[in-house]
């Protein structure tokens, strides 16, 4: 199996620091790096946003990647840029949010230079794809299956699933709590799964925003029913409305010891609300995540929550496809990732979940039903 990156070329500017400043003038350690990229350069700064000075939580913004507002950034006597840069899956930083973020102040006046020799790379040779695979073109042996067969208002299969609970936002300023509540998330008697939103406050639940204003349900096969190739599909009715983003889509079972997105995520199905008619299957990885995320869409004719639909991928070790009813709508191989790292070689864990708001479908307003 062909795993292509592209070699970063580091160089340490320790004459740099000095005009590095934190919060209230206190000197930031930081390491900042010059890497080269096909465009040109890249100057990267990872400074801890959590320290005995300050204790800063960063909010998810698609445009830039975090967003924070720090007093004391400009003052009388320090005129100052904050600059931001990619940030880096692999600082420990990205495990714990509260420490998360890659900033830098230059004061003006001051400029880090950078002088280097760029080593050459060679282009990795195209792997071969089957272009004659289609929907129907090969058979398939059945290795796992939920069918939501239960009594109405019963709990998922704990054998199958389990839950992740919180309103931290989920890195995309979501507004709702996830719960293990049959209220969210439960089987309806009929051979179905439904998760389901409500617009609610409980007494006790904390959101980043305040006291939570809606709870939903996210589950997941971590540590229990993890996949590596295949064909991996779900029959689903969306919800519709503004504000809600339904999803169906996996992580990288190694999501714990990496991170996110060297872990690899493959979106089977994600919807939005405000675009009534589309549905999008997306992957991120190192180099391709968050909005620069590789993907296609598909385009109904008729709305897509008026039924059902199957959703899936035929998943292949160099190649992904997708389909909407038996319908292939979008391929992607290892091939189209300009020499980004392919991370879709090792199990992956399942997710379904029904979020309210964030940053892509924006908030519910007044024509959003709840449940």
């Amino acid at each position: 199996m062909a795993q292509i990156s592209i070699p970063a070329l580091n160089i340490d500017l320790p004459a740099a620091e000095a005009i590095i400043a934190g919060v209230q003038g206190d000197t930031a350690n930081a390491k900042i790096f010059a890497i080269k990229t096909k465009t040109g350069w890249k100057v990267e700064a990872s400074v801890p946003l959590k320290n005995a000075v300050w204790d800063i939580v960063p909010a998810h913004d698609e445009a830039i990647g975090f967003n924070v507002h720090l007093n004391g950034a400009s003052t009388a006597d320090r005129d100052t840029k904050l600059i931001w840069s990619v940030f880096d899956p692999s600082d420990a930083s990205y495990q714990t949010p509260s420490v998360f973020g890659k900033l830098i102040f230059f004061e003006v006046g001051q400029e880090a230079a950078v002088t280097t020799e760029s080593t050459p790379t060679e282009e990795p040779a195209a792997v071969e794809i089957d272009e004659s695979v289609t929907w129907d073109s090969r058979e398939w042996s059945l290795v796992w299956s939920d069918e939501f067969e239960g009594e109405a208002g019963t709990p998922v299969n704990p054998e199958y699933w389990g839950y992740d609970i919180g309103g931290h936002g989920w890195g995309n300023n979501q507004l709702e709590y996830n719960t293990d509540r049959v209220e969210n998330v439960s089987m309806d008697g009929n051979g179905n799964l439904a998760i389901t939103a409500r617009k609610e406050k409980i007494d006790g639940l904390r959101c980043h925003y305040g006291p939570c204003q809606y709870t939903s349900a996210r589950i997941l096969t971590k540590d229990k029913m993890e996949f590596i190739y295949g064909r991996i599909e779900a029959r689903i009715k969306v919800p519709f409305g503004q504000g809600i983003w339904p999803a169906f889509w996996s992580l990288g079972a190694n999501f714990a010891d990496v991170g996110w997105p060297n872990s690899g995520e493959i979106d089977i199905l994600e919807y939005v609300g405000k675009e009534p008619k589309t549905v999008y299957g997306t992957v991120h990885g190192p180099g391709y995540s968050g909005a620069s995320g590789i993907g296609g869409n598909y385009k109904f004719e008729d709305d897509v929550a008026d039924d059902f639909h199957v959703f899936a991928i035929d998943w292949d070790p160099n190649v992904i496809r997708w389909y909407v009813d038996g319908k292939l709508f979008n391929t992607l191989s290892v091939n189209d990732l300009n020499n980004r790292k392919w991370v879709f070689d090792h199990d992956f864990f399942l997710i379904l979940n029904l979020a309210v708001g964030g940053n892509w479908p924006g908030i519910p307003d007044d024509t959003t039903v709840f449940p």
